[in-house]
């Protein structure tokens, strides 16, 4: 899968005291890769005599396993007691619609058969996948580039030459995701009374402190 990583890129610089004759420039760069699945959460209601098996066959056509089997508790009294199976299942934005569409055939499909069996689904929310989570990385190469740069322009505001690096420090934060978003060219609320909201995106804070030499002006 291609991922295309947004960089947004601040600058900070500081003068180090250490070691003489010497600046310290720290680059920062935020590298952020949108959500790209959406999460169902899928509700099956049966009698009390149904298995996760006679569930899984059912829903064979939304490829639901074991796997995403959430929870399964009971509901109602006595004789109206049923079994409620609660599954989470995360998918490409692409699936959606197919996945969508699958789910309501399954209700069709079970009243045909006249089971007493009620089904309900939603999207819960998104997430970026562990795919894309793990693509993210940093340009050591580009952060190195920034501080030159900024290094360059404390030097020429000293009045003197840029020389060559003397330590580089690894400052960069781990990965974190945040917010939800609307899935992009689907209609949700064709399926769903939810709106989309803010974006969910994965993270990463990528910075180095470099040391940079300083040469005397000739």
């Amino acid at each position: 899968m291609r991922i295309v990583a947004v960089a947004l890129i601040s600058l900070c610089a500081a003068v180090a005291q250490t070691p003489p004759g010497s600046v310290t420039v720290t680059a920062f760069r935020n590298v952020a890769v949108p959500a790209d699945e959406a999460v169902f959460n899928v509700s099956v209601l049966t009698p009390l005599s149904e298995d996760l098996k006679s569930v899984l066959t059912a829903a064979s056509g939304v490829n639901l396993t074991a796997s995403n089997l959430a929870s399964v508790y009971t509901v109602g009294q006595g004789a109206n007691q049923n079994l409620a199976w609660s599954f989470n299942l995360a998918l490409p934005f692409a699936d959606v619609p197919s996945t969508a569409s699958a789910l309501l055939n399954l209700e069709k499909s079970l009243a045909a058969r006249n089971k007493p069996w009620v089904v309900s689904f939603s999207i819960e929310g998104n997430q970026v996948s562990e795919q894309a989570q793990a693509a993210i990385s940093c340009s050591y190469a580009d952060l190195i580039a920034d501080a030159r740069s900024q290094a360059q322009l404390l030097a020429d505001a000293a009045g003197r030459g840029l020389g060559p690096i003397l330590a580089v420090a690894d400052a960069s934060a781990g990965a974190t995701a945040s917010g939800i978003i609307g899935i992009p060219g689907l209609n949700i609320a064709a399926w769903f009374d939810v709106a989309p909201g803010p974006a969910v995106t994965a993270r990463q804070s990528c910075a180095i402190a470099v040391t940079f030499g300083l040469l005397f002006a000739h």
